[in-house]
């Protein structure tokens, strides 16, 4: 189902599988946020810093080795994307209604895409979205849109890609 501007988007089975994820992987335990508050997807239960902003993607398999994904920003070098209207989640202070808001964990925010199936997670840590020398910018239009968008991009080299093999999350050292 596209995603249409001012629509909906059920995004509860990719909340839930990255929850699953977190716990399973990282032993940390995550709670999902409302989604009508328009704030991060999800936070940490004990770690309350702690972000989850979430992304399901269209992809089967690996991101990596399906080109309609991991080439469509255009660069000569495969990455994953982060729409630029989610930067705030990474801003010490940004501006929303014409009223400043600090965010005090915006160190600590993590963002995590998935595949459909929700045996692949790619984690970008904070560190690396803050990071101006591993943010490329890229501007196109994603393939649930006919807009196109501004977009952080980042190389494979630079993010965490995590598959789900005989029950087990196994971090991919391919880079």
């Amino acid at each position: 189902m596209p995603f249409l501007r001012g629509a909906s988007f059920n995004d509860k089975p990719v909340r839930d599988a990255v929850i699953k994820f977190f716990k399973d992987k990282f032993d940390v335990e995550l709670n999902e946020t409302p989604h009508k508050m328009k704030v991060i997807d999800l936070t940490g239960t004990t770690e309350t810093l702690l972000g989850v902003e979430v992304e399901g993607g269209g992809w089967g398999g690996c991101f990596w080795e399906t080109p309609l994904y991991c080439h469509l920003s255009g660069h000569d070098f495969k990455t994953i994307n982060i729409p630029i209207r989610k930067s705030k989640y990474w801003m010490e202070k940004y501006t929303r209604y014409n009223k400043e808001i600090t965010n005090a964990s915006f160190d600590k925010n993590i963002f995590v895409r998935s595949n459909k199936t929700f045996t692949q997670m790619i984690v970008i840590r904070p560190d690396t979205i803050r990071d101006k020398k591993k943010l490329v910018t890229s501007n196109f239009k994603p393939n649930n849109s006919d807009e196109v968008e501004e977009w952080m991009s980042f190389r494979r080299e630079h993010v965490e890609t995590y598959n789900f093999i005989n029950n087990t999350w196994i971090l991919d050292e391919v880079q």
